[in-house]
């Protein structure tokens, strides 16, 4: 599981999770995390479990283990 955090930017609670090829990053809007993929930001920073937001860390761990349960964690990534 590879996490990161970008930054340069006014979102400090944007997490970015890449699994295989894909990457989510997830946001905060209206107190709920939401989920889009996207390509990873150039200037993206690793960072650890510990640095996830609480509430976000289970969300992370699902998409995990959906993600290997399909077989898909090292070539295609999240669906």
């Amino acid at each position: 599981m590879k996490l990161f955090r970008d930054d340069t930017g006014n979102d400090n609670d944007s997490v970015y999770l890449q699994t295989g090829s894909s990457v989510l990053h997830w946001r905060q809007v209206e107190g709920a995390w939401i989920a889009e993929r996207v390509e990873l930001p150039s200037l993206a920073k690793p960072i650890g479990f510990d640095a996830v937001p609480n509430d976000l860390r289970e969300e992370i761990i699902a998409a995990v283990v959906r993600t290997k349960a399909v077989g898909m964690g090292g070539q295609g990534g999240l669906n």
